[in-house]
């Protein structure tokens, strides 16, 4: 079968797991540009009349081949991703477009439920709040569903949604919502923390090798000079300072070592110090 039969057999894509070889990067392409970057209506401002959408879209689709652009099932507009189990609920979704996905913003979580907050920070440097939102979904038969989770702290869209079927009281929603945002707050600090934790252990274990570099060169330097007694006889001023030196750097071992040692007792478990 040729690459244009299987893109037109299987017209939109349905997993995100392909070889990214030139054949799939066309066939993704053609698929995104037929549903997303062209569309059905012809002729159309600003469009060749002699192309059909078709041909169009292969065209596009052998630009984003030759560019090495591989257009994922995401950028068809909605990026609804698979259930998950996270903040205590098993049926989390993340969806970067809720609109094209046919769902409609309620509201968020605090303001619907009249809280005295307007989001929960996601890390001790308080730089970054994230808050619950709720969502309507299409109405079936008649009855209000509501989904509630929260909006994506970092970027502008996205969001986390819990898909219940028991979710039909808008308020209630917004409590549920608004305590997923909480728990979300929660994880996200503790790994941000546990982040900090595993970079300062590293930068730890890096000054640790440097103070055993510099130890070592001394000691080589002295064994040049007849070794510490030599150099005390024969330069004590030299000799002091270089001791000071050597104590002070021997007593801020012992204190990397044992910092090293709490982190890792504090944060060891943790996939955030892990992760570093």
């Amino acid at each position: 079968m040729s690459t244009i039969a299987q893109a037109f057999k299987h017209p939109a894509p349905v997993s995100v797991h392909m070889e990214n070889d030139a054949t799939d990067v066309f066939v993704r392409a053609y698929r995104w540009h037929r549903r997303a970057g062209v569309g059905d209506t012809y002729p159309a401002p600003g469009r060749d009349p002699h192309m059909n959408p078709a041909a169009e879209a292969i065209d596009r689709a052998r630009m984003d081949a030759t560019a090495q652009r591989v257009r994922w099932p995401s950028s068809l507009g909605i990026g609804y991703g698979p259930a998950f189990h996270a903040y205590g609920e098993s049926s989390m979704r993340w969806i970067e477009h809720p609109g094209a996905a046919g769902l409609r913003f309620v509201g968020y979580a605090d303001a619907l439920a009249g809280m005295r907050h307007t989001g929960y920070f996601v890390d001790d440097m308080q730089m970054e709040t994230v808050r619950g939102v709720v969502y309507q979904l299409p109405s079936r038969r008649g009855r209000i569903v509501y989904a509630y989770g929260y909006a994506d702290p970092f970027n502008n869209g996205p969001v986390c949604l819990c898909f219940a079927d028991d979710a039909q009281d808008e308020h209630d929603a917004a409590i549920w919502a608004d305590g997923i945002a909480e728990r979300m707050a929660e994880e996200a600090w503790e790994h941000d923390a546990a982040s900090r934790a595993g970079i300062e252990y590293v930068e730890a274990g890096e000054r640790l090798q440097e103070i055993r570099r510099d130890v070592l060169d001394v000691c080589r330097e002295l064994k040049e000079y007849g070794g510490a007694a030599e150099l005390r006889r024969r330069y004590p001023a030299t000799f002091g300072t270089l001791s000071y030196d050597i104590e002070g750097k021997m007593k801020e071992r012992a204190e990397l070592f044992a910092k090293r040692a709490d982190l890792l007792d504090r944060w060891g478990d943790q996939p955030g110090f892990r992760d570093v």
